[in-house]
């Protein structure tokens, strides 16, 4: 066979993750021969790689998620990895967060949450929906790609470029009867935040909610020329506000079942 040592390993082919596996072409290890030295350093044609007999064998990376896993505490878990460059930051490199906000239904309307929602969609100016922080800080212009008001019952979604709110209902009998301690969430996927910009977000969406507020409010707090201050309203608690999720342009996680399974 024409095939040389390393014949199938190439850079960005080595293993990415711990799902990954390489297989390659080594030479057979070779057993030293004693009492063959003779102070001569030239080596024969028998000690030459390139002649050697190659075998078969798969590269595999470390479960890295097992192996910290084993260390976390339960309310922890590692599902998957990937490499990065040394420049990757995982604030700075991040392209697109969500995070939701959970609160008990109460009396809430969820239809005019979701509306002034909507109108908060595409990229604007959030300084009336965040804590100012101008000494590091001087562009409070943000993007929001999507959101969502949701409950057991129903689901009201908004979307960049999208006029109003689209419902929909859990066919779900169990859960057909609303009550005031459903458990419901606001979803907002962005591609970067202010300091506790959701935060003042769902306090002005919890006044929409109970009706202290029109859902038009949002259009009047996101004209900073008619409204440059900020109005002095208090910020949804932080108990409720979860970092759902975060994505990172070119990067694919590996995840074994081993490790979803164990989360």
């Amino acid at each position: 066979s024409s095939s040389q040592p390393g014949d199938f390993l190439q850079e960005e082919s080595l293993p990415n993750n711990s799902l990954d596996g390489l297989d390659c072409l080594v030479p057979l290890k070779k057993r030293a021969k004693k009492g063959k030295g003779n102070g001569n350093n030239n080596s024969n044609n028998d000690d030459d790689d390139s002649t050697a007999p190659l075998q078969r064998k798969t590269i595999t990376e470390y479960d890295y998620p097992r192996i910290l896993n084993n260390i976390l505490p339960p309310s922890i878990r590692i599902l998957g990895w990937c490499p990065v460059s040394p420049e990757f930051s995982a604030r700075f490199s991040c392209s697109k967060r969500t995070y939701r906000y959970f609160f008990p239904r109460r009396n809430l309307q969820l239809a005019a949450m979701a509306e002034g929602l909507q109108y908060m969609m595409g990229r604007h100016d959030f300084r009336n929906f965040c804590k100012m922080n101008c000494e590091q800080v001087i562009n409070f212009e943000r993007t929001l790609v999507s959101g969502r008001v949701a409950s057991p019952q129903e689901s009201y979604s908004v979307e960049m470029g999208q006029s109003w709110p689209t419902m929909e209902q859990n066919d779900d009998m169990l859960a057909s009867i609303a009550s005031p301690h459903d458990m419901c969430h606001v979803e907002i996927v962005g591609n970067a935040f202010l300091w506790h910009q959701v935060r003042c977000i769902v306090s002005v969406l919890f006044n929409i909610g109970r009706q202290l507020e029109a859902p038009t409010i949002v259009q009047q707090l996101l004209d900073v020329k008619a409204n440059p201050a900020k109005p002095s309203y208090e910020m949804a608690s932080e108990s409720g506000l979860v970092l759902h999720d975060c994505a990172f342009r070119h990067l694919t996680l590996g995840r074994t079942v081993r490790n979803l399974w164990g989360a």
